[in-house]
């Protein structure tokens, strides 16, 4: 039997990144969409089992609208049973959902099970020390468990779920929820733990494709598919050794490069900046917003100071440095942001 494993849509986010307010309403649809088309992508493929290792919604108070689509999503598809287990965000938001859904299954604090064909599917809602021993392997069957939180050697804290623990226990895939990158880790003796990762990226804390897993019974092997509307980039420009604005920006169009249009980008300028160029943030905002859905733009460069190129240097600028770097009640750390602070003064920027 194959499965869809999906988790963390965090449906009803506030997002992250400071979006305009008809972003915020588009990213919001988008989240939900991208859940209806993980579940269509799943049901194509001939899953016969959906499993929703939480976090579906990030908050206990979902609008009636956002619960309804979702609801919608489910009912459409009767002849599917979903398996679900809340996150650390969502509380009883899917049990306040109102009428019973035949094909939905939900599962305790503690360990419970569902047995479907040759697959036994366990859940629990909670973690915690020792939980482990409530569980009723059946090693006849293919045991999946279902679980939301953050794996470690042992259970020895609430929401942390010991994978030494299961060494030897017979489990043969454990669906996890709570990271939002796809990851895998086998469990000694037999099995393998899988984050699916979020579908859908809501924040530059969530950059690379997103998406679900499907995996088959009888291998357990977890395959990943992308499945997000739009991708979220986090990109480096280096300007270390840069001679000109020119250069720099030549350097940021090269990393821009083949990066879709309808994607989000921020964009992050780093290592150390001749002192003869200046990074502005409205022109290079101005630069690259209307290229993509959404752009961010960050400085984290350090201004290149040379010592030995001063020495000759008969300028305001030159004795200005000279000056703090004799300054031997200062730390090289303060030193450096002295300087940067006094030279960006003198292009009339903000230091940052």
């Amino acid at each position: 039997m194959k499965f869809l494993h999906i988790s963390d849509l965090h449906i009803g986010s506030p997002l992250t990144t400071h979006l305009a307010s008809k972003q915020v309403t588009e990213r919001s649809h988008e989240i939900i969409e991208t859940f209806e088309r993980s579940v269509k992508f799943g049901i194509e493929h001939g899953v016969g089992a959906v499993l929703i290792a939480g976090d579906l919604f990030d908050t206990a108070k979902i609008g009636p609208r956002k619960l309804s689509r979702v609801r919608e999503v489910i009912r459409s598809n009767k002849n599917i049973p979903f398996f679900y287990v809340s996150g650390n965000h969502e509380g009883d938001a899917f049990e306040a959902t109102g009428a019973t859904l035949e094909n939905f299954y939900t599962f305790g604090d503690t360990f419970s099970y569902y047995d479907l064909g040759d697959v036994r599917i366990h859940g629990a809602n909670k973690t915690a020390p020792g939980m482990f021993a409530s569980l009723k392997i059946d090693h006849a069957k293919k045991n999946i468990v279902l679980l939301h939180g953050e794996w470690g050697d042992h259970s020895d804290a609430e929401g942390t779920i010991g994978l030494r623990e299961l060494e030897g226990v017979g489990v043969d895939y454990l669906a996890l929820g709570h990271y939002h990158s796809f990851d895998t880790r086998e469990i000694r003796g037999g099995g393998i733990a899988v984050y699916s990762g979020t579908p859908e990226g809501r924040g530059f804390d969530e950059a690379g494709e997103k998406g679900v897993v499907l995996f088959d019974s009888i291998n357990c092997k977890p395959r990943f598919y992308p499945m997000c509307k739009r991708t979220i980039h986090v990109i480096e420009v280096n300007t270390k050794g840069a001679k000109s604005e020119e250069e720099v920006i030549d350097r940021a169009n090269e990393a821009i490069r083949g990066i879709p249009s309808s994607d989000l980008v921020q964009m992050i300028m780093v290592g150390e900046l001749d002192t003869t160029i200046s990074l502005g943030e409205e022109f290079f905002t101005s630069l690259y917003k209307s290229k993509f859905w959404y752009f961010d733009w960050k400085n984290k460069t350090r201004i290149d100071i040379r010592p030995d190129d001063l020495k000759h240097d008969r300028s305001i600028q030159g004795e200005f440095i000279r000056q703090v770097l004799s300054d031997e009640t200062l730390s090289e750390e303060e030193k450096r942001d002295i300087i940067e602070c006094g030279i960006l003064a003198m292009k009339g920027e903000a230091w940052k």
